[in-house]
C-alpha cells in the first residue's frame, strides 16, 4: 500500500498543471532535456510559486526525488538553508539530471551555504565524467568570486587544472562555467589573477583559436577590472 501524497506536494502539482506551457516543454525536449514530466513553467513563475510555501525538508526531498523538471527546481527553492549539510548537498549534486538543474541548485541553494567554497573544491576533486560535479564546482566558484571571499592560493592548482581539462575536453556548459569562474575569482585579487594568467600563459600564443580566445577573454576581464579600480581611486 502506497503512502498518501504530501498535501502540499499535491497542491503544487495542481498549480503546475494549471501553469503548463506546452511550447516551452516541447522546446526543451528537442534540446535533449527529456524529463519524465516537464510542464514548461518559466523560472520566474516557479520562484513566485515557491513563495506560497514554507521551506521544509520533507517537502523538498519528496520533490527532488521526482523526475519532474519543475519539482526539482522548486525543491532547490524550498529546502531550508540551515538544514542542508554537506552530505545532503553532495547526494543531490550526484543526482542532477541536466545542466539547467545544476544552475538552479547552485543559484537557489548551494551558493548560500556556509561551506559553499569547500563544496566547490570537493566537487572538482571527485567529479565523474558522467555527472555534473564540474559544472556545479565552477558555478559555485563563479558566484563566490563576486563576493569578498578570500580564495586560498594553496587550492588554485585544483581548480586551474580542472579548468584546463574542461577547456581541452569538456562540454560547452562546463567550459562556460569554468571561464566565468576564472574571470570572477581573478577580479580584484591581484595575486590570484597572476596565478591564473601564468597557468594559461601558453594559450596566449597557441595555435588553437579557442585557446587564444580563452587567454584574451581572461586578460581583457582583468585589465577592465584594474581600470575600474584605478578610476575609483582617483
Amino acid at each position: 500500500m502506497t503512502e498518501p501524497m504530501d498535501p502540499e506536494l499535491q497542491q503544487i502539482r495542481q498549480r503546475l498543471r494549471l501553469a503548463m506551457n506546452g511550447v516551452i516543454s516541447a522546446s526543451m525536449r528537442e534540446k535533449g532535456n527529456v524529463y519524465k514530466l516537464n510542464f514548461g513553467v518559466p523560472i520566474p513563475e516557479l520562484r513566485q510559486m515557491a513563495q506560497a510555501f514554507t521551506p521544509r525538508v520533507e517537502l523538498a526531498e519528496a520533490m527532488w526525488q521526482e523526475e519532474v523538471r519543475e519539482l526539482k527546481i522548486l525543491a532547490t527553492l524550498l529546502y531550508p538553508l540551515e538544514a542542508m549539510d554537506e552530505a545532503t548537498a553532495l547526494r543531490w549534486i550526484r543526482t542532477i539530471p541536466y545542466p539547467e538543474i545544476a544552475e538552479q541548485i547552485v543559484f537557489n541553494l548551494l551558493r548560500h551555504l556556509p561551506f559553499a567554497y569547500q563544496l566547490a573544491i570537493q566537487c572538482l576533486q571527485t567529479a565523474r565524467d558522467t555527472g555534473y560535479e564540474r559544472q556545479v564546482g565552477f558555478l559555485l566558484l563563479g558566484h563566490l568570486g563576486r563576493t569578498t571571499i578570500a580564495f586560498p592560493l594553496l587550492d588554485t592548482p585544483i581548480w586551474l587544472n580542472a579548468a584546463q581539462a574542461i577547456f581541452n575536453h569538456g562540454k560547452a556548459y562546463e567550459r562556460l562555467a569554468a571561464l566565468t569562474a576564472l574571470k570572477n575569482t581573478g577580479q580584484d585579487r591581484n595575486e590570484l589573477k597572476e596565478h591564473i594568467l601564468h597557468h594559461f600563459s601558453a594559450y596566449q600564443t597557441s595555435d588553437s583559436p579557442f585557446e587564444r580566445e580563452i587567454y584574451d577573454a581572461l586578460a581583457f576581464e582583468f585589465d577592465y577590472s584594474d581600470e575600474k579600480t584605478d578610476n575609483s581611486n582617483k
